[in-house]
């Protein structure tokens, strides 16, 4: 899993220099907007000098002179960033000691679950290393994943070479997805069978095409060790999913479902933007944001 984005909002007219004025804490995965309004309220050379080290990406934003012109700029610039990262593990922090920010802040962290606070300043170098150490331990952790991903990726590419020696167009393309669709279920064979004869006129020759490849498949997957730490693995990540809705008050049928939705994709490469779009669909779009934000910690 790759380290938290942290995304910084300054409002300089409002802190000056002294709200960044430890760019060290920053790296090459965070960025940084400063808003300002007034063209003679400069940063200081040390600042600049420090954003640059820091190899942050960091951006200058001169807005309208004008009462809360400032303010209104930065939430709506906000709202666009949080849109844009949906999917990703981000944080957010508006740099100012204006306390009216403190109600878009709530807005967003109750509303959508979306990770925002309000700060004085820059966090410290000793915090954000402390966060960072963190973040590496959740990678070892959850990097055992890759070789099983892998034997997914090889799985799909061998039956789309099997069914393109007979079949063109989308035919293997499709097929590929439905084996990746069901390769988890537990009996695989036949619910790609059925979704195959739903699917094809001629399923039963597409099923016979694929079926070897797909027992080659659960051979290798399947030891009696690996089977029995997936199995657990997954228990843990559903029982993970279910706890963290219902501290959200959702009904048993929503987060039974959503666990199934994310133990079914937890193993492929892109997991967050299929299971995001997964839910999105089954529940909307703003029930669906407050769900997948609710369990992006655990994906």
């Amino acid at each position: 899993m790759s380290n938290i984005k942290k995304i910084y909002l300054v409002d300089f007219e409002n802190v000056h220099d002294s709200g960044i004025n430890n760019p060290e804490s920053l790296n090459k995965n965070d960025s940084i907007y400063i808003f300002y309004t007034n063209e003679n309220d400069k940063l200081s050379t040390s600042t600049v000098s420090g954003l640059k080290k820091s190899n942050c990406e960091y951006e200058l934003i001169s807005v309208p002179s004008g009462d809360q012109s400032l303010d209104m700029h930065l939430v709506s610039f906000l709202g666009f960033l949080i849109g844009k990262h949906l999917t990703e593990d981000v944080s957010y922090s508006i740099i100012s000691k204006d306390k009216d920010y403190n109600n878009i802040v709530d807005y967003w962290k109750n509303e959508f679950g979306i990770s925002i606070s309000r700060c004085d300043t820059l966090p410290s170098a000793t915090n954000n290393r402390t966060v960072q150490q963190t973040n590496n331990k959740t990678q070892k952790i959850t990097h055992k994943s890759g070789k099983s991903s892998n034997k997914k990726s090889k799985l799909e590419i061998d039956i789309q070479n099997a069914i393109s020696k007979i079949y063109t167009g989308k035919i293997p393309n499709e097929v590929a997805s439905i084996v990746r669709n069901h390769i988890d279920d537990d009996k695989p064979l036949n619910a790609i069978h059925n979704e195959l004869r739903n699917t094809y006129s001629l399923y039963s020759e597409i099923y016979n095409l694929i079926k070897p490849i797909v027992e080659k498949y659960n051979k290798t997957v399947e030891t009696p060790n690996s089977h029995t730490t997936e199995t657990t693995d997954k228990k843990a990540l559903r029982a993970d999913i279910q706890q963290s809705l219902k501290k959200g008050n959702y009904p048993a049928g929503i987060y039974n479902s959503v666990a199934s939705i994310v133990s079914k994709y937890f193993e492929e490469t892109n997991r967050k933007q299929i299971i995001y779009r997964e839910i999105i669909s089954k529940y909307g779009q703003k029930t669906g944001l407050d769900i997948y934000h609710r369990i992006k910690v655990h994906l």
